[in-house]
């Protein structure tokens, strides 16, 4: 998980890796990026049920969580 990581903030895209076995299962790596800079990724593991637009729910999520985590930090250096 920490490789599939590692790739969505190289790429700055989400990372979608299904199992063979069972395409209803899932590993997603979104990179948590905010005015351009990575703030980190967040990494979700779907056991069933993953459909595409489980996806997109997830990358508008990771746009509001990256403003999040940006904010604290600069609230952190003042």
């Amino acid at each position: 998980s920490v490789q599939l990581c590692e790739q969505a903030l190289q790429r700055r895209q989400t990372i979608v890796q299904t199992e063979e076995d069972n395409k209803d299962a899932a590993q997603i790596a979104l990179p948590l990026i905010y005015e351009g800079t990575a703030v980190g990724v967040l990494f979700v593991k779907v056991a069933r049920n993953f459909e595409r637009a489980d996806q997109y729910l997830l990358e508008s999520f990771t746009d509001q969580l990256a403003q999040n985590f940006q904010r604290r930090e600069l609230r952190s250096k003042d």
